[in-house]
């Protein structure tokens, strides 16, 4: 799994999202679907969702370890 991240100072850094941007050029897919058998399941998800995500997750451990 391949996931771009940045802390919340640097989430609007034109490094990176230049190179999110790049990721996701035709070229590229193609190079991460070869380099994977065809395999690959290529996603954008909005940054609202991962961070709903990882709370749950972090809410769970949490829990566990009670």
């Amino acid at each position: 799994m391949n996931i771009f991240a940045a802390r919340a100072a640097d989430k609007d850094n034109p490094t990176y999202l230049k190179l999110a941007e790049l990721y996701h050029d035709p070229s590229v897919e193609k190079g991460v679907q070869d380099a994977n058998g065809g395999v690959a399941v290529l996603r954008t998800v909005p940054a609202s969702d991962l961070q709903a995500l990882l709370k749950k997750v972090q809410d769970q451990a949490v829990a566990a370890g009670k």
